[in-house]
């Protein structure tokens, strides 16, 4: 009787591993789809282009008079970043690259700290796999957390840095060093300097140690190393770049953008409270039932990075709303979400001791292989299912080989830059100046269009801007994935 017990476990058990392993492949190819997915988002490649415009050795940065217009109005930390995409040998292959960087910018640090929380609770590898696999699972289950796997911008990075930023943080007040204490300062630095809303980190830090730990020493010592790296980040950035161009693309620009409303600010705090209510409601009840669990091994070191976290993400809220209201933001600022979103989770760990006295190992990989499963499903269907690698950038390319030095990608203009090594304006740029109140960069927008310009290629079913910017131009008749227009040689330049 007792072997056959024995026997009925060791089934479930291998049917369970097997569901799990199926359930982790299934979530793996939906991270896939949206690599795929990403490769081929004109958007992505306009976001990018500063990267390969600083491996030639030209700055995406502007004032109101000089410059190349890119509507790049962020720090320098994503392009350099993304500079292994300029090393690929193709167009699409420079694009997946892109893609895979932004999706491990914000899931790399995700995983390293759940691991290493977990591992420090004492939960087996099995535990930790699960937990990291429920993880993965579950975020694209949040619409705005779910973008970020695709949509490829300077957010992923910011909040990656911030991350590990506090994951240094948290390990510098457990075990000192210099080098952890160091590594945090420049990590926040480097976040802010990769999105300008990112500023409220360092300060999210500094309260932390301050007015929630009450860590005084450690908060000097920190403020001195944030500091030091400021001073460091900044005098490097302003050599290389030019403070002028700096402080237009930076801050002149991004603050010129009008508020949209109280209308739209009430829907997108919705939509925010919504995706957070559920994390820090999961974090709370976890929280509750870690204190009521035996203690674990290192649980202060949970607590600690649990505090951090959700200190820092509530730090984080009203700047992440303001930008989201500005004329041209978006939920893509929403910061503070992956932050809510991972203190769910490390206060899962935190409740080991719950959890493992009541749920059985072939119930906890049920558990994980329903997240995975759940989240690979939402991601697909996203996705559209999309598998396989486009070459829809590969038939721009042609397009521009065929008409060198007299075509132009207004929302691509990666494409020329990729066939003839030539930089071409972001037609974003110009609405981005004119909305910030700076019409008078449209005559340098045109300045720098080839002067034998004859063919203007948008996506299929996006150029509603080619009226207005190119009248003299007409629609083709030709079927593709572009639409393309023709006409005179552009002679006026105003």
């Amino acid at each position: 009787m007792i072997d056959r017990v024995a026997a009925n476990r060791l089934f479930f058990s291998r049917v369970t591993q097997s569901i799990l392993i199926v359930c982790a492949a299934v979530l793996v190819l939906s991270y896939w789809s949206a690599m795929a997915s990403a490769s081929v988002i004109d958007w992505n490649a306009a976001r990018i282009y500063p990267a390969f415009l600083l491996a030639g050795g030209i700055s995406p940065y502007a004032t109101a008079a000089n410059g190349l217009v890119t509507g790049w109005i962020y720090g320098p930390v994503m392009p350099l970043l993304h500079f292994p995409a300029t090393l690929a040998p193709t167009i699409t292959s420079a694009m997946l690259v892109s893609a895979a960087i932004n999706l491990l910018a914000l899931t790399g640090p995700m995983v390293l700290i759940l691991e290493d929380a977990a591992r420090r609770a004492g939960l087996s590898r099995r535990e930790r796999g699960c937990t990291v696999l429920a993880s993965l699972g579950l975020l694209p289950v949040f619409p705005v957390l779910r973008d970020y796997l695709v949509w490829v911008h300077c957010d992923q990075v910011a909040i990656g840095l911030t991350l590990l930023s506090g994951w240094f943080l948290i390990r510098a007040r457990r075990e000192p060093s210099n080098l952890t204490l160091g590594s945090a300062a420049v990590l926040a630095v480097l976040a802010v300097w990769t999105k300008q809303i990112a500023v409220m980190i360092p300060l999210a830090q500094l309260f932390y140690l301050g007015a929630w730990r009450r860590d005084f020493t450690g908060l000097w010592r920190y403020f001195i190393w944030l500091l030091g790296a400021g001073v460091v980040v900044s005098a490097a950035a302003v050599f290389v770049f030019g403070t002028g161009p700096l402080v237009f693309s930076l801050w002149v620009v991004p603050s010129g953008h009008p508020f949209r409303g109280w209308a739209v600010l009430l829907n997108y705090a919705g939509v925010f409270a919504i995706h957070a209510g559920v994390c820090v409601g999961l974090t709370v009840l976890l929280a509750r039932l870690a204190r009521n669990a035996p203690v674990q091994p290192a649980a202060d070191f949970q607590t600690d990075l649990l505090g951090l976290l959700l200190v820092t993400a509530a730090c984080e809220v009203p700047l992440n709303l303001l930008a989201a209201c500005k004329v041209g933001g978006s939920s893509n600022s929403f910061h503070a979400l992956p932050l809510f979103f991972l203190a769910m989770f490390v206060a899962w760990i935190a409740a080991a001791g719950w959890w493992r006295q009541r749920i059985l190992p072939t119930q906890t990989f049920l558990v994980a292989s329903a997240s995975a499963l759940a989240g690979a499903t939402l991601l697909l269907a996203a996705n559209k299912f999309h598998l396989s690698l486009s070459s829809r950038f590969e038939v721009a390319r042609t397009i521009a080989e065929q008409h060198p030095g007299r075509v132009y990608f207004p929302q691509n203009p990666l494409i020329v830059w990729w066939t003839e090594r030539k930089p071409q304006p972001l037609e974003y740029g110009l609405v981005d100046l004119s909305m910030a109140g700076f019409p008078e960069t449209r005559s340098r927008y045109f300045e720098s269009l080839p002067k034998d310009l004859q063919l203007v290629v948008y996506p299929r079913g996006q150029d509603g801007a080619a009226v207005q910017i190119f009248p003299g131009f007409k629609r083709l008749n030709v079927p593709g994935e572009y639409d393309l227009y023709g006409g005179p040689l552009l002679t006026t330049r105003n």
